[in-house]
């Protein structure tokens, strides 16, 4: 496990009970616009995984971004999901959607509070909307990416558990591929 995955993981684990952390493990939150599917991914997500809390909701609150130690954005928005400002600080946002210049998941303010690492630099100055848009009007700079996958597998970057952060990822091949793997590695005898 990288040290920036492990940092997030198990660094904010205090409290319990109802609308806290569940002891042990995080609280975790799926949006979906479609009801239906996202409460069912939930309860079979709580039923194999009862360290974890599994949320579906079909609109993002503002109370849910701040409760949240991680938060995945995977969605084709053209507009940020959620003010900036609400992410907690030593948060962690994957933003995993928005894959063309035109569509973002994420605001500017969110930004220009994180540390900002990409799947690979050069698809992110030519696909990553979230960060391209802020960039052309000024907001922030693309020169604020400190590195990308490659930069923290080999530890030319490390991160700040205590910072927060976001993961763009555009989707390159190389990820399909380790994603396959380890899918095939699980279920070999």
């Amino acid at each position: 496990t990288h040290p920036l995955a492990a940092a997030h993981r198990g660094g904010r684990r205090e409290g319990a009970g109802r609308g806290g952390r569940v002891a042990g493990g995080h609280r975790d939150q799926r949006r979906s616009t479609s009801a239906r599917p996202a409460a069912a991914l939930a309860a079979r997500l709580s039923a194999a995984g009862p360290s974890r809390r599994y949320v579906a909701a079909n609109a993002i609150r503002g109370a849910a971004v701040r409760s949240a130690d991680v938060i995945v954005t995977s969605t084709a928005s053209a507009m940020p999901l959620f003010d900036g400002a609400w992410v907690n600080e030593g948060a962690h946002v994957n933003a995993i959607g928005a894959y063309r210049p035109d569509m973002r998941e994420v605001d500017a303010a969110l930004l220009r509070r994180c540390a900002v690492y990409v799947d690979q630099r050069a698809a992110a100055l030519e696909e990553a909307g979230d960060l391209l848009i802020p960039a052309a009007s000024g907001e922030w700079s693309m020169d604020a990416v400190r590195g990308d996958l490659a930069d923290l597998v080999l530890g030319r970057v490390t991160a700040d558990p205590q910072r927060t952060t976001l993961f763009k990822s555009c989707g390159l091949a190389v990820e399909d591929i380790a994603a396959a793997a380890a899918i095939v590695a699980a279920i070999a005898p």
